[in-house]
């Protein structure tokens, strides 16, 4: 059983979700239930990319999910993209062709979605590579969730971004984007190094129009975000070799019209919160952002 609880200080939100522990931890192809041939061993198809039974992409409901879609009241969905055949390749090998088909899966079924069960508030792509980003199964993988609730922490964050934009100086992306530095760019996205980033080599995509949720981009667009995505990986694992990194997709509101700006982050995972952090909610940054701007923008021009 699943239970949301509150705590009144500091004011944050827990999921009580037992079912997560089951989890398998998995590093080999034998033992891969998202392997070719094994797809007995996961809950049926729900699509698959090309539409014959030698896929490259397919997707399938999560079996330990942190929010089961059944009961009553089901506080969301999540699926399974298992995103290559290959339990060893990994995302820096990816063809560029790749990345769009994978990118077009991920909208089509997003759209699918957050159509599905009643009351969709929130829905997002996210991706964990490696085992410290949270992956407990290396063969490659990514999950899409939605959520038919917005939890606080969300709510806070996009309330300061609805008042900036409709009172203050107007979109904190846009102006973002406007103002770093571009590692990459075109006339679809910049990619930045973020200014406030919590962790080294943390790195945003942002589209250059103001669209509120990645559903809508179109497919020359999806063509030009492959490309960024993944040279922004590569520049990131040729620097570190081996790095642990999440994705994650910053996307607009389903329940509320606020005017939001969609935006990819990019997370690696080469340092630990410690106890000033959870202590204080402070974030201690070991390298300046300029220093990460500089190691990165050399490995793009590889």
């Amino acid at each position: 059983m699943v239970e949301l609880l509150k705590e009144k200080f500091p004011g944050y939100q827990l999921v009580l979700s037992p079912e997560r522990d089951k989890r398998p931890r998995v590093r080999q192809s034998v033992k891969c239930p998202f392997c070719p041939g094994h797809e007995t061993l996961t809950p049926d198809t729900r699509a698959r990319f090309p539409e014959t039974d030698k896929w490259q992409i397919r997707s399938f409901e999560n079996k330990y999910p942190v929010f089961p879609s059944t009961g009553k009241k089901p506080l969301g969905y999540q699926e399974v993209v298992v995103e290559t055949p290959d339990h060893e390749q990994r995302p820096e090998g990816y063809a560029e062709d790749h990345f769009f088909a994978l990118l077009r899966f991920v909208r089509q079924r997003m759209e699918t979605i957050s159509r599905e069960g009643r009351g969709c508030h929130y829905i997002t792509w996210f991706k964990n590579e490696g085992h410290l980003a949270g992956a407990t199964i290396s063969h490659a993988h990514s999950q899409i969730v939605r959520l038919n609730f917005l939890p606080e922490t969300l709510a806070k964050a996009y309330r300061r971004v609805r008042f900036a934009t409709d009172r203050e100086s107007g979109c904190p992306l846009c102006e973002k984007s406007h103002a770093e530095n571009a590692l990459l760019e075109d006339k679809h996205y910049k990619l930045i190094v973020n200014p406030a980033g919590r962790l080294p080599f943390e790195m945003q995509i942002i589209p250059a129009v103001h669209v509120s949720h990645f559903e809508k981009t179109d497919e020359r667009g999806l063509e030009h975000l492959a490309g960024v995505l993944r040279k922004a990986i590569g520049a990131l694992t040729r620097a570190k070799p081996g790095v642990h990194y999440n994705i994650v997709l910053q996307n607009g509101l389903y329940h509320k019209n606020w005017n939001f700006h969609w935006h990819i982050a990019i997370i690696p995972r080469l340092a630990q919160f410690a106890g000033l952090e959870l202590a204080t909610g402070l974030h201690i940054m070991p390298m300046a952002p300029q220093e990460s701007f500089a190691v990165l923008k050399k490995h793009l021009m590889r």
